[in-house]
């Protein structure tokens, strides 16, 4: 049987790990950020990013084709740049929007900038 990265290992009757938070601001707004080490780049749905205060544009993202484990690809509406603000520290990193996505994840891209 074929099983997603997380199931590796394990039976069904095992207990799933939870997944790990992180709250931060994102150009003003705080939100809960889920962490994947497995996730190339940051990403969020098109209904996290409308509600972001100062909202940047979006820039097209033609040439990196994302899909997550067992499903179809995910439709990519653009990327553009975001202020992380986490206690003190605050930073512009890139962040992409996708249509109808759920949880914002943290990507790889934003692990060490």
């Amino acid at each position: 049987m074929m099983g997603y990265i997380y199931q590796v290992g394990s039976s069904a009757k095992e207990e799933k790990v939870s997944p790990r938070t992180l709250h931060f601001q994102v150009n003003g707004l705080t939100s809960e950020w889920e962490i994947d080490s497995g996730a190339v780049v940051a990403i969020c749905g098109d209904d996290l990013y409308r509600r972001l205060p100062d909202r940047p544009p979006l820039r097209p993202e033609t040439s990196l084709r994302l899909q997550p484990w067992g499903e179809r690809s995910i439709e990519v509406l653009g990327t553009c740049q975001v202020t992380v603000k986490a206690g003190t520290e605050e930073i512009l990193l890139p962040l992409y929007v996708a249509k109808g996505w759920g949880v914002p994840l943290i990507g790889r891209n934003w692990f060490a900038p």
